[in-house]
């Protein structure tokens, strides 16, 4: 279910308190402490079946085989005993073209992975492989030891017995795991829902303090433009840290038969997405993927139905329970009913009305369950899988958040359904699933623009991407968004905001403040000495004093700087850079990447005080 509270970083980094061991493109991590992480894990309601391991590896900790004298083959072994498997995080990731990422072991392989699985920050989730021990292979460009073109920052330790189930061969998560009272899709129980099970998904939730397993559909929107909105449960990562870039998700995991299948069964894994809305009353969560390899194939987007009412008929559930193949589960007699009273969820308690019940006839929901649509006799969603009570065999009640109530949630477009699933305003009831190829974001620049964290409208962008150039304005939040032209590697920035006169904001006690820090009364930051420096020469001085003190007067203009100032969050401002104005060239370390992001600063030339819009 929900975690009770934020688990502690420090609890669950178990290094802190252990060594590595390591030799020449081998490490070896001590096994943990099982009863810690099981006292953390009690603290929980939703279980997590990894727990994470802190690493710092660069290149530099493998061994290369040199193919040639351009080309080579490096290798890093990592294990940690008592492992039921491994999965490791790289970051700051800068694959040349044609290189690859791979994990291997004897009991299977993951990837290879190219600069084209690459987060938009740059970072790399390999998957898990069962087994106490990984070989993470690089192929590729040799580099020096200084210029790692990644970083192995992380291993997920997988040690749940209940939750994830090592095979003698293949890389199956927990494949075969689930109860015994679990159907799978292609038994009876789940014909006429050939197509809406093409839009489930097995999560892969990745967050800050280990690895979850969830449920959850692709859904369709009033646009159906294929723009790919994943729809799964709030409760998938409240109380975390989630790294929505790293989650992944599974399609087509499911037999081909009604029958068990002797050997794990293959599956599309998409990688990264992005967060756009939730609310925990009615435990929605709707993402984003912006896997690039989605985009141009076709998909089956499921349709809802937000109506105000109960559901008669036959109501079915597709889910991935315990991260295992795909199964099914119905109400064939009492259908759906819009549960009327609050639910105790231990650490919430979400508000009457918000929940429909289902009396469960076959089939069954577990661990993993969590985020699965449930549709109606005409096969839309009405709600997500929120958690109930289960029994094998016995009675299973079940409680899905009800789409009705997330369509208005809380009212604004980042706690509600509305904006995202009816961008053409039409306020339908219904919308009906179909199969539509992919759409999603494909290559973006976005960000946001802001003063002191107040969104900036109008600020212009001009990107000169070598090839192209394009024009922007930041919209009423501060955000704006470009397409990136394909394989460029960096783009030339000019910014450009107007809002006032020049004296606008400035003012006497600017000076003043300005005085104090040059007389060692007072110290400003660095974001403050950027907006003192007005004549643009690398120092504080009296000349700036005398530069301000005239454009109060109106004898002057600012003469060496825009009246605003527009500069990249990530720029380094502490030596008071004279390019404070642009323009500025931002290098794309991954030009594969769905979406990258660059955010900008908005200070006003000369408002030493920062208060040009009030604090």
């Amino acid at each position: 279910m929900i975690p009770n509270n934020k688990i502690l970083l420090a609890a669950l980094f178990w290094c802190c308190s252990l060594s590595l061991f390591a030799q020449s493109g081998e490490w070896r991590i001590p096994a943990p402490d099982i009863d810690s992480l099981a006292k953390a894990d009690a603290r929980m309601d939703y279980q997590r079946f990894a727990a994470p391991f802190p690493l710092d590896l660069t290149t530099e900790a493998g061994v290369w085989t040199i193919n040639n004298g351009v080309n080579g083959t490096w290798k890093l072994t990592i294990s940690m005993p008592t492992a039921r498997g491994l999965a490791l995080y790289l970051d700051r990731v800068k694959l040349p073209a044609g290189a690859t990422i791979s994990l291997r072991n004897q009991q299977g392989s993951q990837g290879p992975f190219t600069s084209k699985d690459v987060s938009a920050l740059g970072r790399l989730f390999t998957g898990f492989l069962p087994g106490d021990e990984v070989t993470l292979t690089y192929r590729g460009t040799i580099f020096p030891t200084d210029q790692s073109p990644f970083h192995v920052w992380r291993a997920d330790y997988a040690y749940r017995a209940d939750l994830f189930q090592p095979r003698s061969a293949g890389v199956a998560l927990n494949f075969g795991n689930s109860n015994d009272c679990e159907i799978n899709v292609n038994c009876n129980t789940g014909n006429g829902y050939d197509d809406e099970r093409n839009g489930v998904a097995r999560v892969i939730a990745v967050a800050a303090e280990g690895s979850f397993y969830c449920s959850g559909s692709l859904v369709n929107n009033t646009a159906e433009d294929g723009r790919p909105l994943f729809l799964t449960a709030y409760h998938c990562q409240a109380g975390l840290t989630p790294l929505y870039d790293l989650w992944r998700f599974d399609f087509g995991y499911r037999a081909p038969t009604c029958t068990d299948p002797v050997s794990e069964p293959p599956f599309t894994a998409y990688n990264g997405s992005l967060f756009h809305a939730g609310r925990e009353e009615s435990d929605f969560l709707l993402l984003e993927i912006v896997d690039p390899d989605f985009n141009g194939e076709s998909h089956y987007f499921n349709g809802w139905n937000r109506s105000d009412e109960d559901v008669s008929g036959i109501s079915v559930g597709i889910h991935h329970p315990v991260g295992d193949i795909q199964k099914v589960s119905n109400s064939t007699f009492t259908g759906l009913t819009i549960w009327g009273n609050s639910i105790n969820w231990e650490s919430i308690t979400t508000p009457p009305d918000h929940h429909l019940r289902m009396i469960v006839d076959e089939g069954s929901a577990e661990e993993g369950s969590s985020g699965s649509p449930i549709f109606d006799p005409d096969g839309r969603i009405r709600g997500q899988l929120h958690g109930g009570n289960i029994n094998c065999p016995g009675t299973n009640v079940l409680y899905y958040g009800r789409v009705f109530q997330s369509w208005t949630g809380g009212g604004t477009a980042d706690n509600r359904l509305s904006d995202w699933l009816d961008p053409l305003g039409l306020e339908p009831q219904t919308l009906d699933g179909t199969y539509l190829n992919g759409n999603g974001l494909g290559r973006i620049l976005r960000g946001n623009a802001n003063w002191l964290g107040q969104p900036v409208e109008n600020v212009r962008l001009i990107l000169n991407w070598g090839s192209s150039i394009d024009t922007v304005f930041t919209d009423a939040n501060g955000d704006y968004e470009v397409i990136r032209p394909e394989n460029t590697t960096s783009v030339n920035i000019a910014t450009f905001y107007d809002e006032g006169d020049e004296d606008f904001g400035v003012n006497i006690t600017d000076i003043i403040s300005l005085r104090r820090h040059l007389l060692g009364l007072d110290t400003l930051d660095a974001r403050t000495l950027v907006a003192a420096d007005v004549t643009n020469n690398g120092v504080e001085s009296v000349g700036d004093i005398v530069r301000i003190s005239q454009v109060i007067l109106q004898l002057s203009n600012w003469i060496d700087r825009p009246n605003w100032l527009v500069y990249p969050a990530i720029l380094d401002i502490s030596g008071l850079p004279s390019n404070i104005f642009g323009p500025f060239n931002i290098g794309i370390a991954n030009p594969d990447a769905g979406i990258i992001t660059i955010d900008f600063e908005v200070s006003k030339n000369g408002d030493v005080n920062d208060n040009v819009y009030g604090n």
